[in-house]
């Protein structure tokens, strides 16, 4: 399980590709890892705070604290997250509010997954 984040900072690794100082990132499909964000429908979370080498790691300044969530379903990491009516956290389905971006994997309902709030703007 990741590690809540209150502190705004969190280290995170790079694959193949390195990433600049002060660039946003966004999650990639491995837990702990985040890569430039991109255009179109992907969801920043954060900027690094400093030059990172190809499969390295450094630290991201997120644009809010992580939490933890109960998932109901599974999840793949990188996935955009919405609630169910129990409370729990789902796959994000049409025309519902985003709890947020998972930066782990759930295999099954009842995981316990750290989750990343990104910054969207309509």
């Amino acid at each position: 399980m990741g590690t809540q984040v209150d502190g705004f900072f969190k280290t995170f690794s790079v694959g193949a590709t390195a990433v600049s100082a002060y660039r946003a990132v966004q999650p990639t499909s491995t837990a702990g890892q985040v890569q430039a964000a991109v255009t179109g429908a992907t969801l920043a979370i954060g900027f690094t705070q400093e030059d990172i080498a190809a499969n390295g790691t450094g630290t991201v300044k997120l644009f809010h604290p992580t939490y933890f969530a109960t998932v109901s379903g599974t999840c793949a990491v990188g996935d955009s997250l919405s609630f169910d009516a129990s409370g729990l956290v789902t796959t994000l389905a049409a025309n519902t509010v985003s709890a947020g971006i998972a930066l782990e994997a759930a295999s099954e309902t009842g995981a316990v997954i750290e989750i990343a709030v990104p910054l969207k703007v309509d």
